[in-house]
This record gives structure tokens, sequence and C-alpha cells, in this order.
């Protein structure tokens, strides 16, 4: 790995962690959702086994207890995907400086070889790409990229 990406790999690191890592308002809705996901888990468990138990017996009140089981399941869903939305949340706002650190890294690296041929490749690539890539780049002997 060339020395460049990874001084980029490293320093997107430190700003993932400066903006998202350390702070509370992540840890909380991480914790919050492994509690969440962790009550879950726990009354779908419950619901299987309390279902096969309940047997054939007549009572008013079997009936309702599902139902309120069913409605505490939907609130804890509820709540998970609610926890899981603001920390994707949380997360876009690193991912945007990342974005912006990585689009200065290349376009820094692209005036570092702006003049110079990086590979002489023994075909022609697709005339998409040459385009793309050739940076108005052209030596008399083949392709350059």
């Amino acid at each position: 790995m060339a020395p460049s990406s990874a001084a980029t790999a490293v320093l997107c690191e430190a700003i993932s962690w400066l903006l998202i890592y350390r702070t509370a308002t992540y840890n909380s809705l991480r914790t919050s959702i492994k509690r969440h996901s962790r009550k879950l888990d726990a009354m779908k468990s419950g619901a299987g086994s309390s279902t096969s138990s309940s047997g054939s017996g007549g009572g008013g009140s079997s009936s309702a207890q599902p139902a309120s089981r069913a409605k505490k399941m939907d609130r804890v869903e509820t709540s998970l995907k609610d926890a899981a939305r603001e920390l994707s949340l949380a997360k876009l706002k690193s991912g945007t400086v990342i974005a912006v650190v990585l689009f200065v890294v290349f376009s820094l690296l692209n005036s570092l070889f702006e003049d110079r041929a990086v590979a002489k490749l023994p075909f022609a690539p697709v005339p998409l790409v040459q385009s793309s890539a050739s940076r108005s780049t052209t030596l008399s002997s083949g392709s350059i990229f």
C-alpha cells in the first residue's frame, strides 16, 4: 500500500472516530439498539414458548395476552428502527466529511501526476475510459493511462 493511501486511510478513520465513535450520542444509540434487539429477541422466543404451552384451555384472558404482547413487540420494533435511523444520520455527518477529504486528496494526486505517464497499456482501452483517464497526455507509441 502506498504511503499516501495509508495516510488517507488513517486520516479518514481518525475523522470517523472524532465525529462518530467517541460521541455520547453514538454510544447511547448503540446501547439502545443492543438493548432493544435483546428485548425483541426475548419477546420473540418467549412468544413461541408461551404459544405452545398455552394449550387449548378455555380462558378469556388468553386472547388478550397475545394482543398486548404483539403491541409491545411492535413498540420495541419501532423504537429499534428509530434508533437505527438516528445512528445512520449520525454516521452521515462523518461520511460527508470523509467524502470531502477524499475529493481533496484525489485532486491533489491528480495535480501531482498531471503530465506524467503512469502506465503504458499494450492495448487500446474502451473510448470512455481512455477519454476520462488520459488527462490530455498522449504518446506516439500506444495508449497512456
